[in-house]
């Protein structure tokens, strides 16, 4: 008898779970029900959205090629203000979402004449395109004028007016033939101009803005504003040795009427007056950790490239 009675209370102890594993396993369940309800409760991403957008607007596709056929890589395909995108190393490109109906394609690339494509597309379709560029046929050679040797492309350019006029700083060919350093080093050495670097590390170039901020410089190559150049920074944009002069306006009031007529009339991102950027970057309106300048309210830089088929034998 007194066997069976030490025996009862570990026998009972052991069939019935304790009033803590009860609670234990009641919160678990608890838990695992409310997780299983808030999921049900979450909105799902609707599959169809990327097909809609693609059955509302045109999507281009094609290569840039040179008049030898071969292919152009980093050549700009713009289809209106805003939307644009660079050729591969393969010359190919895509450009999706762009408006229906009448589209104006512009091709562009350093060294060619740009190519204007207009077409008639409806929404939801495929478009393919073959673009061929013509080499830009610019004389070489420099001129003599009052005594003083000139780049012939530049005079032609206006280079040597604006420099007269001394609202900027310039670099000109004898200069950058003895220069062997970067391009942001090269703007290091110009009064006003900051160089300042994204999260990417790449180099941006600086003005003043409102005499407290710093705003980004719009960039013009041969001329004419280029809006994917503040993508890439200062050092990739092209090769040094392609480079043949340089003007460089800090302020918006410095800059010429020939290049201020290019600007929107946007206001261009600044950055405070201690130099560093926001951590994602300066901000950029096509989604870059760099804009694509500053508008009206910066000033510029303006780069002029060999003509094509110079200095071949220093590549």
């Amino acid at each position: 008898m007194r066997t069976e009675t030490a025996l009862a209370p570990l026998y009972r102890a052991r069939s019935r779970p304790t009033t803590a594993a009860r609670c234990c396993t009641l919160v678990l369940t608890a838990s695992a029900l409310l997780a299983s309800a808030l999921r049900a409760q979450e909105p799902q991403p609707r599959a169809d959205s990327a097909a809609t957008l693609a059955a509302r607007t045109v999507t281009l596709v094609g290569v840039v090629r040179d008049t030898a056929g071969l292919p152009l890589s980093g050549a700009e395909v713009r289809a209106g203000a805003q939307q644009f995108t660079l050729t591969g190393e393969d010359g190919r490109f895509v450009l999706a979402g762009v408006a229906p109906d009448t589209i104006q394609l512009l091709v562009r690339r350093i060294g060619y004449k740009p190519a204007d494509v207009i077409l008639e597309a409806q929404a939801g379709l495929r478009v393919e395109l073959a673009v061929k560029l013509v080499p830009a046929a610019t004389e070489l050679g420099t001129v003599v004028v009052n005594g003083r040797k000139m780049d012939l492309h530049l005079l032609q350019s206006g280079f040597y007016d604006r420099q007269k006029l001394g609202l900027g700083t310039f670099f000109d060919a004898d200069y950058l033939e003895h220069f062997g350093g970067t391009l942001s080093g090269l703007l290091y050495q110009v009064p006003s101009v900051r160089v300042r670097y994204d999260r990417y590390h790449r180099a941006v170039a600086m003005g003043p803005f409102n005499g407290f901020s710093l705003c980004q410089l719009n960039i013009f190559l041969d001329g004419i504003r280029t809006g994917w150049a503040g993508d890439v920074g200062l050092d990739m944009l092209l090769d040094r040795r392609d480079i043949l002069a340089v003007e460089v306006y800090p302020r918006a009031i410095q800059v010429p009427a020939v290049f201020a007529g290019y600007l929107s009339s946007s206001q261009g991102a600044t950055i405070p007056p201690s130099g560093i950027p926001s951590p994602n970057g300066i901000p950029s309106p096509n989604g870059g950790g760099i804009g694509i300048g500053g508008g009206t309210d910066c000033g510029a830089l303006v780069i002029w490239t060999k003509p094509f088929g110079a200095d071949d034998d220093a590549h």
